[in-house]
C-alpha cells in the first residue's frame, strides 16, 4: 500500500474522496442491475458489477495518468479541443439518437468500446479550462468586454448556445 501512495502526488483528501465515491458507486449499480436482469432480461447482476469494476479501474488509470501530466499542458489542450468540442456538440445534436424509445441525442457512443458519454460534459470541462487559461494569461491587466469579446466570450457563447439548443430540442421532442 505504501508503494501505491509513494507514486500518488497531489491532495490525498481528494484521492480519498474519489476512492470512497467509487466504492459507493456499487450500490446504485447493483440496485439497477437487479432491475435490468429480472425485468429487461439483460445479463446478470454479477456481470454488471464486473463491468462497473472495469469502468472504475479504467477511470482510475486515466485519473492516475492525467495527474502525472504537468498542469500547464492543459491550457494549450483546451485551445486545441475547443473546436473539436464544438463539432462534437453539433454532431451529437444532428444524430437524433433513440435508445429504447427515449431521446438520447445528448449522448455519443465511443466506437468499439461500447461506452457512451455526454458531449456537453466534455464541453463544460474544456470550456472551464479555456476560461481559466484566458484569465490566467490576463491576470495582470484590466479585462474589458470589448477586448475579451472575440477571444473569450465568442467561444463561450457558441458552446453554451449549442448546449442550450440541445436541451431545447430535447424538451421540444418530449413535449410532443
Amino acid at each position: 500500500m505504501k508503494t501505491i501512495f509513494k507514486h500518488i502526488k497531489g491532495d490525498r483528501t481528494i484521492w480519498a474522496i474519489v476512492a470512497v465515491l467509487a466504492i459507493f458507486s456499487f450500490m446504485p449499480v447493483y440496485s439497477a442491475s437487479t432491475n435490468l436482469v429480472y425485468v429487461v432480461g439483460n445479463g446478470s447482476t454479477f456481470g454488471h458489477l464486473v463491468k462497473q469494476i472495469v469502468v472504475l479501474l479504467t477511470g482510475f488509470a486515466i485519473l492516475y495518468g492525467v495527474h502525472k501530466i504537468p498542469y500547464r499542458y492543459f491550457s494549450g489542450g483546451s485551445v486545441l479541443l475547443l473546436p473539436i468540442v464544438i463539432l462534437l456538440l453539433v454532431f451529437t445534436m444532428a444524430q437524433g439518437k433513440m435508445i429504447d424509445g427515449a431521446n438520447a441525442s445528448r449522448w455519443i457512443q465511443i466506437p468499439f468500446v461500447g461506452i457512451g458519454f455526454q458531449t456537453s460534459t466534455l464541453a463544460g470541462l474544456v470550456l472551464m479550462v479555456y476560461v481559466a487559461r484566458y484569465l490566467a494569461r490576463n491576470k495582470e491587466s484590466q479585462i474589458t468586454f470589448q477586448e475579451s469579446a472575440l477571444q473569450l466570450w465568442l467561444p463561450v457563447a457558441i458552446v453554451l448556445g449549442l448546449y442550450f439548443l440541445q436541451i431545447f430540442l430535447q424538451q421540444l421532442y418530449f413535449s410532443r
